[in-house]
């Protein structure tokens, strides 16, 4: 069974998901759009950890997700950061999707530790 919440932490300003079981693409789709809806009622950055998810996503999917997914075409979408802490075993397919979504002009970061992805996120955005 897969679960996710989705919460505004004051303290780092930013909006954290977490996502527990099986990740695919039906519910990716509705935690991004969800998470993006929250993080614009707050202004804030993301920050997903999928530490306890397992992927279940093909590359075609990663590489159509900018394009395909509303929540990601909108102008909006380029204003927020987005960090992902991910679990090692998966680190290579996130590498991938760091690059699609960049190259879609979105401000995505894949992390295997909390501390270094807050550190990110705490940076000025690139212009």
């Amino acid at each position: 069974m897969s679960e996710y919440s989705i919460s505004y932490d004051q303290d780092h300003g930013v909006t954290r998901v977490k996502l527990v079981g099986d990740l695919d693409r039906e519910l990716g789709d509705k935690v991004i759009t969800e998470s993006r809806v929250a993080a614009a009622d707050t202004d804030s950055d993301l920050l997903y950890d999928v530490r306890d998810s397992s992927a279940n996503v093909s590359l075609a999917d990663w590489f159509f997700l900018p394009r395909r997914l509303d929540a990601l075409k909108n102008p909006e979408a380029r204003s927020r950061k987005v960090a992902v802490i991910v679990p090692s075993e998966d680190l290579a397919d996130y590498r991938f999707y760091e690059d699609v979504a960049r190259n879609a002009g979105l401000s995505f970061r894949v992390f295997l530790n909390e501390i270094e992805a807050l550190g990110w996120l705490s940076e000025p955005a690139e212009h």
